[in-house]
């Protein structure tokens, strides 16, 4: 969940409601609509952009196969490897 601040302040001599919010966890979604932030303007995102987005963030077989382990080859049991090899 993102972090929200919601506050009334005075805008050209009228009281507006301002609306700040952080968050990590994107993408973030309006009444089911996606968007993204485009210098101070918020645009549609397309299905392909969301696909794209989503695929960026998470991690896939080969990121888990090229991690680097605090284990070393001699921390290997050779018995449980074959066995789970085989």
């Amino acid at each position: 969940m993102p972090y929200f601040e919601i506050e009334t302040v005075e805008v050209g001599g009228k009281t507006v409601i301002k609306v700040t919010f952080d968050g990590k966890e994107t993408p973030y979604s309006a009444d089911g609509r996606y968007y993204i932030r485009a210098a101070d303007e918020d645009k549609s995102i397309t299905q392909a952009q969301l696909v794209d987005l989503i695929k960026a963030q998470s991690p896939t077989y080969e990121d888990w196969e090229n991690a680097l382990t605090e284990y070393t080859l001699d921390d290997v049991d050779g018995e449980t490897l074959i066995s789970a090899y085989k």
